[in-house]
């Protein structure tokens, strides 16, 4: 079964900032377990985005963006994470008001029913279903073109390639209070949906940034939520989503 992704379209960002359209795996990135090119060796685990996959997490930073490159993809990027949460927000049908603006933007799997992050289609990991799949933890966005996103916000935190400020390998350093990764929110931390989001000037030196929220983060998690995390360690709750090129499915290494 081929890899899911979701085509994103091009996207003007309020700085002026305009980012291509690219596609990025429908689902947080998943473990999937190949029978090995040698038959005398032991299996091997690739990445995969499919709806029966929990994400894979104790992945650190360097590991996750690592798989994504040996599956011919890339770890997203902050831009076009940035993309896609400005894009999420414009939608109505992400909002509990039914309007831009209205209520709050739906925050995703985050209130700490489940024991852990889980795919899409779960299957026992969830200890309160009736609430956890009330709207109140609604999983899924709606991008402008009419296409969906699993877990855009809540499940899991996502690695980030930060291709604003960050080293030339992706990792973080000091954020300034006119960054996009700060100012393209539509409204405050924690305020209707946004999440949490860190002071400018925050140095995170050997950090990576994490976005999203987790299954557990409460008002912290959501579309704009950002924080950080040091680069080589794997956490339980931080997984990672990948991106690729328009049209470039026949290049998938999965």
């Amino acid at each position: 079964m081929k890899p899911a992704f979701t085509p994103v379209p091009e996207i003007h960002l309020p700085s002026g900032q305009i980012v291509p359209a690219f596609e990025v795996s429908t689902f947080l990135c998943g473990k999937r377990v190949v029978p090995n090119d040698n038959p005398d060796a032991e299996p091997r685990c690739v990445v995969d985005s499919q709806d029966d996959l929990a994400p894979w997490c104790y992945m650190s930073y360097c590991q996750a963006r690592q798989a994504c490159i040996a599956a011919g993809w890339q770890l997203i990027t902050e831009t076009q994470w940035l993309a896609i949460a400005y894009d999420v927000a414009r939608h109505p049908a992400n909002w509990t008001g039914g309007a831009p603006g209205a209520g709050r933007l739906e925050q995703g799997l985050r209130q700490g029913f489940t024991d852990g992050p889980i795919s899409a289609t779960p299957n026992g990991r969830i200890r309160l279903p009736e609430i956890a799949h009330a709207n109140s933890e609604k999983r899924w966005k709606t991008l402008s073109n009419g296409k969906r996103l699993c877990d855009f916000g809540g499940n899991a935190w996502s690695w980030i390639f930060d291709d604003v400020q960050g080293t030339p390998d992706g990792r973080s350093t000091v954020m300034d209070a006119d960054s996009i990764s700060l100012t393209t929110a539509t409204f405050g931390p924690r305020y209707r949906g946004m999440g949490i989001r860190p002071i400018d000037r925050q140095v995170w030196d050997g950090r990576a940034l994490i976005r999203g929220g987790a299954y557990h983060s409460g008002k912290d998690a959501g579309a704009f939520a950002l924080y950080a995390a040091i680069a080589w360690r794997g956490y339980k709750s931080i997984g990672f989503r990948a991106t690729r090129a328009i049209g470039a499915a026949e290049n998938d290494h999965v």
